[in-house]
């Protein structure tokens, strides 16, 4: 798999944030450290798969829910058709 290159800007305090969390799992998880940008891509990939076990199927079960708008607002307003 290629890997496409994209420049990430965020600021000074959420890189902290991210080299906080990263270096936390020095030693647990991962032995030798982890990078940003590994970190970043895991942080992605396990966001993603919540999305498509969680969000997902609450959208598509709310776009089942929906009603079919009434004439009278496709119409523009006009309820009498002349």
């Amino acid at each position: 798999m290629a890997l496409k290159q994209y420049c990430l800007k965020m600021s000074h305090s959420l890189w902290n944030d991210v080299d906080k969390n990263r270096m936390a799992l020095v030693g647990t998880l991962y032995p030798q450290g982890i990078t940003r940008a590994d970190y970043i891509r895991e942080a992605v990939t396990q966001y993603n798969k919540w999305n498509a076990e969680v969000v997902a199927p609450k959208m598509t079960a709310l776009k089942k829910e929906m009603d079919e708008p009434i004439g009278f607002y496709i119409d523009d307003g006009l309820d009498v058709r002349w």
